[in-house]
C-alpha cells in the first residue's frame, strides 16, 4: 500500500502551459506489516498513515512504514531516505498491549 500527495503547478516557460505534479508526500507500508496479527489496525485506522504523512511533509523525504521486529511486532518504525538514499529513523512508535492481537 502506498500514498502519495501531489502539488500541481503550471509551467508556463516557452509559452506553453504545462501541468506539473510535483510530490509534496511519499508514504509506503511495508507489506510484512500486514501480514501481521495487527495489520487490520493499518486498514482501519488512519491514525498511524496520518502520522507518517505529516512527518513525510515536514522532513521531505518518502517514508516507509516497517515493524522494528516482525516476529515481536512491538513497535512500528518510520524510516525516512533522503536524496543521496541515505536513510534515516525519523519516528518510533510502541504498541500497547490491548493493540496488538494475539
Amino acid at each position: 500500500m502506498s500514498w502519495r500527495a501531489y502539488l500541481t503547478v503550471r509551467d508556463i516557460s516557452y509559452h506553453r502551459c504545462t501541468p506539473l505534479n510535483l510530490p509534496l508526500l511519499h508514504i509506503e507500508l511495508d507489506p510484512t506489516v500486514l501480514n501481521t496479527s495487527y495489520g487490520h489496525m493499518f486498514k482501519n485506522d488512519p491514525r498511524i498513515v496520518l502520522r507518517a504523512m505529516g512527518v513525510s511533509l515536514d522532513k521531505g523525504m518518502p517514508i516507509t512504514i516497517k515493524l522494528a521486529n516482525s516476529a515481536h511486532p512491538r513497535e512500528i518504525l518510520f524510516i525516512g531516505m533522503d536524496q543521496k538514499g541515505k536513510r534515516h529513523l525519523l519516528h518510533t512508535s510502541k504498541l500497547r498491549d490491548s493493540q496488538v492481537l494475539r
